[in-house]
């Protein structure tokens, strides 16, 4: 049975020691391993837990070299790697990431209601509005003229359904004064600007 969570054993750090002597074949010669238990996660290591463990042998004749000062002085000078940390440091990543794109897309989409186009589709959220999208036809001034579509949404989507579009006969006229009113108070979820055929906003009857 695979454990994808638990408690593993590993190296972490490899040292040569010069200043000892071996007690079997007297070189000057020792290998240094030092271990540190980590906790993982999917295998992945997400934080050291209990004490160092150090394993001495000679790198000549590879008997073990047994010293507990020595042992300690080398627990003690090796700190844990970042590697350890692993899964938080991929989790914090991932949370940074995400903050980092919602602030991308929050500073375009101002961009985009600021500066509007024929073509750009507004997303609404559907608390506020029958109509979830509105698409760009005409801009004169401060004036920005819309088309809704034609389905009711039940909750918030980013395109717009196979059989849905937009309906020439549902004007809808703005400002932008309005429309980044609507952004800034959460009405405008999104904005939609050089979309492909597959989100439909290209569709028109």
């Amino acid at each position: 049975m695979l454990l994808f969570r638990g408690v593993r054993n590993g190296r972490i750090k490899t040292y040569t020691d010069h200043e000892h002597q071996c007690n079997d074949c007297k070189d000057f010669d020792l290998k240094v391993k030092v271990f540190k238990d980590y906790y993982h996660f999917f295998f992945l290591p997400a934080f050291p837990t209990g004490v160092k463990t150090v394993k001495i042998r000679c790198n000549k004749c590879g008997e073990p070299y047994r010293s507990d000062s020595l042992q300690k002085q080398y627990e003690l000078r090796t700190r844990n790697p970042f590697w350890l940390y692993s899964w938080i440091i991929l989790v914090g990543l991932l949370v940074l990431g995400a903050v980092v794109a919602v602030q991308v897309n929050d500073r375009l989409n101002h961009s985009y209601v600021s500066s509007p186009r024929p073509g750009d589709v507004y997303a609404v959220s559907p608390r506020h509005s029958l109509d979830v999208f509105f698409k760009v036809v005409r801009v004169n001034g401060d004036s920005v003229m819309t088309y809704g579509n034609h389905y009711q949404y039940l909750s918030s989507t980013n395109t717009l359904d196979t059989a849905d579009y937009f309906s020439l006969d549902r004007p809808t006229l703005f400002s932008k004064k309005d429309l980044v009113g609507m952004l800034d108070s959460g009405v405008i979820t999104n904005v939609s600007r050089n979309y492909d055929e597959s989100s439909g906003f290209n569709r028109v009857k």
